[in-house]
C-alpha cells in the first residue's frame, strides 16, 4: 500500500511540472507572436536596433581585440557546433540507457534548429545593410538562429544535468545562462542580425526548451 502511495505522490507530482512547463511554453509563444507582430511593422524594439546597428559594428571596426572575441563567441552558436554537441550528448544518453530522454533530447535541441528556420522563411525579415560589412550571412534576419540554439542547447543540457545530479546542474547554470546571453548579443555586436531578432532567437530557445522540459517529465519513470 504505502508502495502505491509513493508511485502516486511521484506520478502527480511529474504530471504537475510538465503541466507547468506546457503553461510556460504556451505563454512564450503568444509572447514571441506579439514580439515578432511589433517588430514586422516597426512598433518594437525600433530605437534598440537602430542604436545597435549604428554603434555595434563601428566599434567592433575600431577595436580588433573586442571583435576577435565576439567572433569567437559568436562562433559557439554555430550551427555546426550546436548539431555536433547535440548527437554527442545523445550518444551519451544512449550509452547510459536513456532512450527516450535522448529521444526527447533531439527532437528538441534539432528540432528547434529546423524551427528556427522555417520561422526566418515565414518573417523573411532582412538583415541589417552595411556599405562594408564585417560579418555576412545568406539567410533571413529574424529569429536569430545563434541565440535560438544556444538557449535551446544550454536550457536542455541544464535540465539534463539538474535531473542526473541536482548539485553539478545547479554550479553549471549560471554559466549555461549566461553564454546564450553573450553569443546573442554577438550577433548584434557584429551586425549579423538586429539586437529584435536575437530577443526573438532566446523566445523561440525559451518556447523549445519548456515544452522540451514538458515532454521530457511525462514520459519520466523515475
Amino acid at each position: 500500500m504505502s508502495r502505491f502511495a509513493f508511485n502516486t505522490d511521484w506520478n502527480d507530482a511529474r504530471r504537475f511540472r510538465a503541466a507547468i512547463l506546457g503553461v510556460i511554453g504556451a505563454l512564450l509563444t503568444l509572447v514571441l507572436g506579439l514580439t515578432a507582430s511589433g517588430v514586422d511593422d516597426r512598433r518594437l524594439f525600433v530605437a534598440w536596433d537602430d542604436w545597435t546597428k549604428t554603434h555595434g559594428p563601428e566599434h567592433a571596426r575600431r577595436h580588433p581585440m573586442w571583435f576577435a572575441l565576439a567572433r569567437t563567441i559568436t562562433h559557439l552558436g554555430d550551427t555546426q557546433v550546436l548539431i555536433a554537441l547535440s548527437v554527442l550528448v545523445a550518444i551519451v544518453l544512449i550509452g547510459w540507457r536513456e532512450r527516450r530522454l535522448a529521444g526527447v533530447w533531439l527532437m528538441v535541441t534539432l528540432g528547434g534548429l529546423k524551427l528556427v528556420d522555417i520561422l526566418k522563411i515565414i518573417y523573411d525579415r532582412a538583415r541589417p545593410e552595411f556599405l562594408e560589412p564585417i560579418v555576412f550571412e545568406p539567410t533571413k534576419s529574424f529569429p536569430s538562429g545563434h541565440a535560438a540554439g544556444t538557449t535551446i542547447t544550454c536550457g536542455m543540457f541544464a535540465y539534463l544535468l539538474i535531473r542526473a545530479t541536482q548539485r553539478a546542474g545547479y554550479v553549471a547554470l549560471p554559466l549555461l545562462a549566461i553564454l546564450p546571453l553573450l553569443v546573442g548579443l554577438s550577433r548584434a555586436y557584429l551586425g549579423a542580425h538586429w539586437l529584435s531578432d536575437v530577443i526573438g532567437g532566446w523566445l523561440v530557445g525559451g518556447i523549445c526548451v519548456a515544452w522540451g522540459m514538458a515532454i521530457a517529465e511525462a514520459l519520466r519513470t523515475q
